[in-house]
């Protein structure tokens, strides 16, 4: 009648319910056993924490079929979300923090297909000490800061878009204020990637200003890594990232 019964697990109560019902099923029809659990396999890799996950797991239906189905075989398997990434967009600069963000950006799109679009954030604003009435010749200087910044800027796009060769890439230099330009662009992103602050002595994770106005009015979710306090590397630290969603 039956040649295999599969009995998904997690090792919860209705799971084990389950494994009861398709035992005693398989015990008399004489049909193969095969106990089931599902684990989360993201298409971003984590390194540890869904490893642990996936071994917890093991352990847990083991038990259970220990107990209640000696006989039966176990099989795990992994399942990767399908989130609708189309394009990810990463703000850059020239800190640390920044370039873990486009790893971890230029990675998830590897794995998803989707197009990375990278922004660069020339600020142009007047300190608060130059009063209410700028003078010509202080204008013409900020303009000069400006254009080099910008310069600048372009410069590090161009280093940044050529370490994303295996991916679709595509970049702009944009002048304004950070934080509104990045919540522009999020109106056309499906995720946005940012860099944190740097670590201080306490392992947390800090957000500037920035981020947080950020996190708080894109139109997208957005995701914050954090640096590792005294790495000469970037890490990830699953338990300290920031996942926001609109």
């Amino acid at each position: 009648m039956y040649r295999t019964i599969i009995a998904g697990c997690n090792g919860r109560e209705r799971g084990r319910g389950a494994v009861s019902l398709a035992h005693a099923i398989s015990t008399a029809t004489g049909a193969r056993l095969v106990l089931v659990g599902v684990h989360h396999h993201p298409p971003l890799p984590f390194p540890g924490s869904y490893a642990t996950q996936r071994d917890q797991l093991e352990h847990e239906l083991r038990a259970v079929r220990d107990e209640l189905a000696p006989e039966a075989l176990i099989r795990l398997e992994g399942v990767a979300p399908r989130p609708e990434l189309h394009r990810i967009g990463v703000g850059i600069d020239a800190t640390p923090e920044s370039a873990l963000a486009l790893v971890m950006a230029r990675e998830l799109a590897q794995h998803t297909g989707a197009r990375l679009s990278l922004y660069a954030v020339v600020e142009e604003s007047i300190p608060g000490w130059v009063g209410l009435s700028p003078t010509p010749s202080y204008a013409d200087a900020l303009q000069a800061r400006v254009e080099g910044e910008r310069a600048a800027a372009q410069e590090l796009l161009g280093a940044r878009l050529k370490a994303c060769e295996s991916v679709a890439a595509d970049g702009e230099v944009v002048v304004g204020e950070p934080a509104g330009e990045l919540i522009l662009a999020s109106e056309d992103l499906d995720l946005l990637v940012l860099g944190s602050r740097r670590w201080g002595p306490v392992r947390r994770l800090a957000l500037g200003s920035t981020s947080e106005r950020v996190i708080r009015h894109a139109a997208c979710p957005v995701l914050v890594p954090p640096r590792r306090a005294g790495a000469e590397r970037p890490e990830v630290s699953v338990a300290a990232m920031v996942v926001t969603a609109p």
